[in-house]
């Protein structure tokens, strides 16, 4: 008789999780902040919302994402996710890395089982141990306190008008852009690398994805570039990618220029040479090339700024139980962007600066 390896470990991990003391960790006074111990029922959202969707699937998942650059030089990549894809549902956890402008990376994690992290009635505050993502308008809130590892992250942004659905994703995929260049500020330190809380001002882009399914059963491979233009100083660029386990690779780019928006999907979004960084598996292209109807231009990837397995960070059940059926890997690159925009009366061209992601979700063949 075969046996399902994977899910003997699945039903072994269950079995084990109350006599290793995962779930022996103290609520953070929840009721004090309106957040009580997760525990909410899943209900219908609104298409478009910021909101945790807490869906009861199998392998239901959903994360937020925050990028952040700062005037100083500093910059923030942080996640927040929720999934049932492991051991037992509704995991929460939040990791992130504080890049600095001398070189130094900071990682940081918060990892809870489902009724050990908090969430609000309205599901738009989280609370995963000494992690915070607040949603709420008008003035968002992310924060780090770690005491024991001496981080401590105080932010606030805004948003940027209204949540912006991508129209056409692959089948079981859903993504929302929340705040694109959004203004953020607050204060950091991390023991040992400053002596004193450091004020910091600068931009963040925020996203929401989500699906019923686990993400690495949807697509490959998820590309990400990010940018600032240069040309005026006041457009904030985000595209993505995503190369689905079958057919073709679905994009869309929107650009935000003080309060008008350009927007664009169904381009040829093509990876062009291979970048010196690459590495087996993991290849990385020297450009991306846009060519669309309404917009065309080339993304010049260029030094690696931070390479990392995102599951490195993952509660370490967490991360047996999926190695399973995922080694993904996530590279931060210098990006260089010119856009030239041509859905409009006249062309408008776009040169800027910024950082893109690509986040493997497997090996590619």
């Amino acid at each position: 008789m075969a046996v399902n390896f994977e899910r003997m470990s699945r039903r072994l991990i269950r079995g084990s999780i109350a006599l290793l003391g995962l779930g022996a960790c103290a609520l953070l006074g929840f009721a004090a902040a309106g957040v009580h111990a997760n525990g909410a029922s899943e209900s219908v959202l609104p298409q478009a919302s910021s909101a945790a969707r807490l869906a009861r699937g199998k392998q239901a998942s959903e994360y937020w994402d925050l990028v952040a650059t700062f005037d100083s030089g500093h910059r923030i990549f942080a996640r927040f996710q929720v999934t049932n894809a492991g051991p037992g549902d509704r995991t929460a956890y939040a990791l992130g890395h504080i890049l600095f402008p001398g070189g130094q990376v900071v990682q940081f994690q918060n990892g809870r089982l489902e009724g050990k992290w908090g969430i609000s009635d309205d599901r738009l505050r989280m609370e995963i141990g000494s992690s915070v993502l607040d949603l709420h308008a008008p003035t968002r809130h992310f924060e780090v306190d770690k005491n024991k590892k001496g981080i401590k992250l105080f932010l606030d942004y805004e948003g940027t008008g209204p949540i912006r659905s991508w129209p056409t994703p692959p089948e079981g995929y859903h993504l929302d852009l929340l705040t694109l260049g959004g203004p953020i500020a607050g204060t950091l330190w991390v023991r040992g690398v400053t002596a004193e809380p450091v004020s910091v001002a600068g931009t963040v882009t925020v996203t929401h994805a989500w699906s019923d399914d686990s993400e690495f059963d949807l697509a490959r491979l998820r590309v990400e570039p990010y940018g600032m233009a240069a040309t005026d100083g006041d457009s904030h660029l985000y595209a993505l990618g995503v190369e689905p386990k079958k057919g073709a690779t679905r994009s869309w780019i929107l650009v935000r220029t003080g309060e008008i928006w350009r927007e664009a999907d169904g381009f040829a979004l093509s990876r062009i040479g291979e970048h010196e960084s690459s590495e087996k598996g993991y290849p990385i292209p020297s450009s991306l090339s846009l060519q669309g109807e309404n917009v065309q231009g080339q993304v010049d990837l260029g030094r690696v700024i931070l390479r990392h397995d995102p599951m490195a960070l993952a509660p370490a059940l967490f991360r047996w139980v999926l190695s399973f059926r995922t080694k993904p890997s996530q590279v931060w690159l210098e990006s260089d962007y010119a856009i030239e925009w041509l859905g409009s009366s006249e062309p408008v061209l776009l040169k800027g600066t910024g950082v893109s992601s690509f986040y493997y979700l497997n090996p590619l063949k």
